[in-house]
């Protein structure tokens, strides 16, 4: 799962046209002015529910408020009969948030008949200095349901009062930090690390360069704001055929001998850490 298209689930007009764009998952955004409305949260449910899943089609996923704000749990119940294939919560300061989400959702599969634990979660990290503080604390205490770690350069920044986007210069230094940490955090885990979205979609030299940036720092996938941004980033996170065949081959190497913690390969030992990886690129290969 390459590029993430965030979509705003007040937007109608986007919304409408989500489900042609080539986006390996579309995210519903339940933030933003008029997010919470009924009519809005009805149009919401109603789209998962025509774009069950299919071969080739993305998947399909909403991103809630945080658990210190009072709709975060209407807007989950209002989709949950649509059975989306994941939810991303903003603004994760700390393990029990995680887990208020977790049981939340346990409830729902229960109440919707789906299979517990079925929903996996992409938690949006470092949203605020509070939340920066504590990530080790995160990546100490894993749920299960985690499947992907994000952050939030725009709330941070607004947060610490700093700049937002990187400069020429790179990210300023705190949102640079906060940025490693989340890589770090992704692959303590062994979870997907996703790149927050670039705020530029009109300069296709920047996009790029931002795409290049994310790939060579460690992030597995890439949001996106505008359409304009989702070839670019599906070009950048695609595994390469060289990726790829060493990816087989770790596996291989692995399942001839299941019980082994580290084995050679071409000169150089692999450990399961890189197993796991190789797992990851393999299935986001044919996921794509």
């Amino acid at each position: 799962m390459r590029s993430w298209l965030m979509v705003p689930a007040a937007n109608e007009a986007r919304l409408a046209r989500a489900a042609s764009l080539p986006a390996d998952v579309v995210v519903i955004d339940f933030h933003g002015p008029g997010a919470s409305s009924g009519e809005v949260r009805a149009r919401a449910a109603a789209w998962l529910a025509a774009q069950a899943p299919a071969p080739g089609r993305a998947a399909r996923w909403v991103r809630i408020r945080p658990v210190t704000a009072p709709q975060w749990r209407e807007d989950l119940a209002a989709v949950m009969p649509a059975r989306p294939d994941g939810v991303m919560m903003s603004a994760v300061e700390q393990p029990e948030d995680i887990r208020r989400l977790g049981s939340e959702l346990y409830e729902l599969e229960q109440s919707h008949g789906m299979a517990p634990n079925s929903v996996p979660l992409v938690i949006e990290l470092g949203a605020s200095a509070r939340g920066a503080i504590g990530l080790e604390r995160l990546a100490l205490d894993p749920h299960p349901r985690v499947a992907g770690v994000t952050w939030n350069p725009a709330m941070l920044a607004r947060d610490l009062g700093s700049a937002a986007a990187p400069g020429r210069i790179g990210w300023p230094a705190a949102l640079a930090q906060v940025r490693a940490q989340v890589v770090l955090t992704a692959k303590a885990m062994g979870v997907l690390a996703l790149e927050a979205p670039s705020p530029v979609w009109r300069d296709a030299e920047a996009i790029e360069r931002a795409c290049a940036l994310a790939r060579r720092d460690g992030f597995d996938a890439m949001a996106a704001l505008h359409p304009a941004q989702l070839a670019p980033i599906n070009a950048r996170f695609a595994a390469t055929e060289e990726e790829l065949d060493e990816a087989a081959r770790i596996v291989a190497l692995f399942e001839d001998e299941p019980s082994a913690n580290v084995l050679p390969l071409a000169g150089r030992m692999i450990d399961r850490a890189q197993l796991a990886r190789a797992r990851q690129v393999l299935a986001s290969a044919a996921a794509g």
